[in-house]
């Protein structure tokens, strides 16, 4: 079996979406043939993997002294605890990010990632694209260095054109095009999230793909699923980030259901929680529990997850309607698409249709392409209107094709 080193931002993870998403595409490789050199600031939590960390602060403290320029680290297993996720040291305005592009060009080198790297002694490179420059950089050394083979993945576009872009914001993604064309150019593989980006990247690129999903473990358990009292409330719930503009939408959903749970005519009440890795913004967590319907309840480990989604009833998936927004995941396809699909439930999936996460979902979920429609859906969903055997099968159908679809081992053997 081949030694494969993953390069990317993200450390592998149970509930970080990256982390997760790479986790889940080596589920079933084994963890002896598999290291990591991540760019991050946090700790991995996943046991059995080797991991080399290099951030922006050792960049920082490695301009004084080399040896603080990275080190190999360990796993520490949470224990079922769980913590909101600390915010970045860099924040992302296209000037800093520029920045710190400076801050690491010709500055990320040194003897203890040597040693690690002839230590791992790779012969193929999973490398998962970014919108970091160096990132590349780092990831055309190593290959060029180990003679590897490269399998490059992209899962966000950082690359096409935007309506509305400063001139700083034009630049980095110029930049950002040339190294991701350059890289897919000269992969062994070239792996995108979805239908729209395979074929808009073969536009811009010249290169095909191969999809590559995140092939989650069917999360469905019947015994987590009690038969609720008439009176009991409906439980809507919401897993992910609130990024691109998707905590607009989760709060535009509570003060609806919060507006239903006020009329006179409403039978059944129903509430919104939501979880997150990241710490919310004080203002989005005050803004949702003041509609009353809305709760915000932090972070979840895999097993907390597991069990609350078991237990919801309906899972709830969101995307912004604003254009800016919108540019940015236009060729997305979500984690958590085939997490909620296996749990045989009635999905609410609120957002653009011409998103690649939207269409992804269409066949396997309650769809609602436009805000005006929310209300009346909303209100059909708490009447229990929707025939629930027929959208759990229609769900579990759809995570079975993609279960089916080739997984990273094919590639590598």
């Amino acid at each position: 079996m081949r030694q494969i080193l993953i390069i990317s931002n993200n450390v592998l993870s149970e509930t970080d979406n990256n982390g997760k998403t790479l986790l889940n595409i080596f589920s079933k490789i084994n963890k002896q043939n598999v290291a990591q050199l991540y760019f991050r600031g946090e700790l991995p939590e996943v046991e059995g993997y080797r991991y080399y960390q290099l951030s922006d602060i050792d960049i920082i403290k490695g301009k004084i002294n080399p040896q603080k320029r990275g080190r190999e680290v360990k796993a520490i297993p949470m224990g079922g605890k769980t913590k909101a996720s600390a915010k970045g040291l860099i924040r992302r305005t296209p000037i800093a990010l520029q920045i710190r592009e400076l801050f690491w060009k010709n500055s990320w080198k040194s003897s203890q990632l040597d040693e690690w790297l002839n230590d791992v002694n790779p012969d193929c490179v999973f490398f998962l694209a970014g919108d970091c420059i160096y990132a590349y950089d780092i990831c055309e050394w190593i290959v060029e260095k180990y003679n590897c083979k490269l399998f490059t993945y992209v899962t966000d576009d950082y690359v096409l054109e935007r309506k509305k872009e400063r001139v700083i914001e034009r630049f980095r993604r110029k930049k950002i095009y040339e190294s991701l064309k350059s890289i897919s150019t000269n992969s062994d593989q070239f792996f995108t999230i979805c239908n729209r980006m395979k074929k808009s990247y073969l536009e811009e690129f010249g290169v095909d793909s191969e999809l590559l999903f995140n092939r989650c473990q069917s999360l469905y358990d019947d015994k987590l699923m009690p038969a609720k009292e008439k009176d009991e409330e409906i439980v809507f719930m919401y897993a992910g980030s609130l990024y691109y503009g998707r905590g607009d939408i989760l709060i535009c959903l509570a003060e609806i259901l919060g507006e239903i749970n006020s009329s006179t005519s409403a039978r059944k009440k129903g509430k919104l929680y939501v979880y997150t890795n990241a710490i919310p913004e004080d203002e989005f967590i005050n803004l949702l529990e003041k509609t009353g319907a809305g709760y915000y309840g932090g972070k979840l480990n895999y097993e907390q997850l597991r069990t609350k989604l078991n237990l919801c009833d309906y899972p709830v998936f969101v995307e912004s309607f604003d254009d800016k927004e919108v540019e940015k995941v236009r060729l997305s396809f979500s984690t958590k698409i085939p997490e909620y699909m296996s749990l045989r439930k009635t999905i609410l999936a609120i957002g653009p249709e011409e998103i690649g996460s939207m269409d992804c979902i269409k066949n396997a979920a309650v769809c609602v392409y436009d805000l005006s429609r929310l209300r009346e859906v909303c209100e059909r969903m708490l009447e229990d209107e929707y025939d629930k055997q027929v959208y759990a099968q229609k769900a579990w159908e759809e995570y079975k094709k993609l279960s089916e679809l080739n997984g990273l081992e094919y590639y590598l053997s």
